[in-house]
Formats: C-alpha cells, structure tokens, sequence
C-alpha cells in the first residue's frame, strides 16, 4: 500500500463512518512495500488511538498529524525521519512516543506539552542537544537516548521526577551529569563505562537505590 492508496483508503473509511481507532503498518524487510510519505488525509482520523508505521521510509511527518487529539501511542520507528512537525505538541493523550532509529538532530520545544507521556525512545538518532522543554515532562518514566551524539543534558532535566529508566549510553559524553541528581525515582541508569571508571565519586550523587548498567570498554572514547 503506497501513500496514494493510504490517502484513498483515509477518505473511503471517513465517509462511510467505518474508521477504526488503531492503523498498524509495519514494514519487515519488504523494499516495495515501504512508505516514502505520510498523506495529509492521517489528519481526517480524529478518532485514532495509536499509529504504527516502523520501517518505512519516511522523511518527514505531516503537521496534520497534530490533530489527532485521542492519539495514546505513536510509533514511527526506523524510518528515515530528519525532524518532527511542531504540532505533535497538539497531541495531549499521547503516552508512548518511538522515534527511535530515524536521523533526528533535534526534538522540537513542542515536545514538552506532551504532559501525559510515559515513554520516549529516541534512540539510535543524531541528536546534538535535547530542548529545554523536555523538563516539562512529569510522567516520563522511561527515557531512551542511546546512541546519539548529546555531550550534555539540559539542566531542566532534573523536572524529570517520575523517571525510571534512563539510557544515556553510545554518546558524547565525558563525565555523568550532574542533572541526574534530581531524578529521585530513578532506578535503572545505562551510561559508558568510561564515565565512572576513573570518577567514582561521580556515583555518590546519584539517587539511592540506582541500578548502574555500564556498557563498553572504560577505555573506549566517546562517540564521533
């Protein structure tokens, strides 16, 4: 099913009152049955609760995606995404959001009206900095930012107070910082085993009761 055939589909199901709350399409390795662009049309299910679309090659996302208010989860996984439209900000409902995979450099500010989020994997991206908005999301409890290209957090990140999970690792980091402080529900913390090796007094500011997982070797230089 390419775009065109999405978009006709779209409008077939709106008219005739048919459409359901879930559209789920992957692609597993099929080449001809990739996406290479989202249509407008996404914007015409108001009703929709969850949108799958890993592995396709996506480029960019529609700002009429903004008006899918119900939306609970959205997954855009390994795609080949470069930037996300500042109206997912319109998605109050949103619970999980997967953008891991893609060739973000950045998260829009918008990102922090997402107050309801519980899950952000944004692993796997180029992301050189994360917006100071992200502070703004209270009910995060699960943080993936492996594999990017961060040589600092935001001091905001320390609003984070009902995060769980974070991933840190594969990035450009030099010592942990000391944003993480704050993060008094933390329980699981994954970071370069060279950023404790020669510094553990660096662990003593973290919360109790944190589940270090360290990854590679403690003489392995940050990431390019």
């Amino acid at each position: 099913m390419n775009a065109r055939h999405i978009a006709d589909w779209i409008r077939e199901v709106v008219a005739d009152g048919t459409a359901d709350t879930y559209l789920d399409l992957p692609c597993h390795g099929d080449v001809h049955g990739r996406i290479k662009w989202l249509p407008h049309e996404i914007g015409l299910l108001v009703n929709l609760q969850r949108l799958y679309l890993y592995g396709h090659d996506l480029t960019s996302i529609p700002a009429e995606v903004g008006r899918l208010s119900h939306l609970f989860s959205l997954s855009l996984g390994h795609n080949r995404l470069t930037a996300l439209p500042a109206e997912i900000g319109n998605l109050s409902e949103l619970v999980v959001l997967h953008v891991y995979e893609n060739r973000l450099t950045g998260l829009p500010p918008e990102i922090g009206q997402l107050t309801s989020l519980l899950q952000l994997n944004a692993a796997n991206n180029d992301l050189t900095a994360l917006p100071a908005e992200i502070g703004n999301l209270r009910q995060l409890q699960v943080l993936n930012l492996h594999n990017n290209r961060l040589s600092g957090l935001p001091a905001d990140i320390e609003k984070l107070r009902s995060l769980k999970r974070l991933m840190l690792h594969g990035n450009r980091l030099t010592a942990l910082p000391a944003e993480l402080a704050g993060l008094e529900s933390l329980t699981e913390l994954h970071v370069d085993a060279r950023l404790v090796w020669n510094a553990p007094p660096a662990l003593r500011h973290l919360p109790n009761n944190v589940n270090v997982v360290l990854h590679g070797n403690p003489f392995d230089p940050p990431r390019r």
